[in-house]
């Protein structure tokens, strides 16, 4: 396959975007570019079309969540990213729907926070308010756990991970490192088996 398809593509939506002025359909335009440059495997180049989106609909998390996870790949941008998260994580704040792509949302915002000197123990409450809102998130109670342990608390990351493979006894990463932990911990119930298939 060449990439004249997606050129042609890009140049058609950028041609209609600059003609059309109606906000409904500016949106939709940026939906879609967005969506052929992350097939194409060129999320890096949408980043344009995301600030737009992030813009024109400042109460959606959608492209903000997705503008933030490209701008945090590059230090240079890093700032820039934050405030995306930060931004998104106060509209599920303050708005009174509560489901699982909020949470994942906010496990996203700490898992950035967890990158930056300083920001441990804010990324640490982010994954905790996320798993408040998702309970049963396998992923969150691990990425909560990896930060406990950097702040010294294994008890509590051993608790996380025997949570993780309660909900899910799959779940691999949370069982690796529940095995390195607990034979440094002291005599503690081993994690639970997987079920075989």
């Amino acid at each position: 396959q060449t990439c004249a398809l997606p050129i042609s593509a890009l140049a058609l939506f950028g041609l209609a975007f600059h003609l059309e002025a109606g906000r409904a359909l500016r949106l939709e335009q940026l939906g879609r570019l967005t969506s052929i440059l992350t097939q194409w495997d060129r999320p890096r180049d949408a980043v344009p079309a995301l600030r737009q989106w992030a813009w024109l609909a400042p109460r959606d998390t959608y492209p903000r969540t997705l503008l933030a996870a490209q701008l945090a790949q590059d230090p240079a941008t890093r700032n820039e990213a934050i405030r995306h998260y930060e931004a998104a994580a106060r509209v599920y704040q303050e708005s009174s729907k509560v489901d699982s792509t909020s949470a994942q949302n906010l496990n996203n915002f700490g898992l950035l926070l967890a990158t930056l000197p300083g920001r441990r123990d804010e990324a640490i409450r982010t994954f905790e308010q996320a798993l408040r809102l998702d309970p049963r998130s396998p992923v969150i109670r691990f990425n909560l756990g990896l930060q406990l342990i950097e702040v010294g608390r294994a008890a509590d990351a051993i608790a996380q991970f025997q949570a993780a493979l309660q909900a899910e006894p799959k779940f691999a990463p949370a069982r690796q490192v529940l095995e390195r932990l607990l034979p440094a911990s002291g005599p503690q119930a081993r994690p639970p088996e997987a079920p075989r298939p």
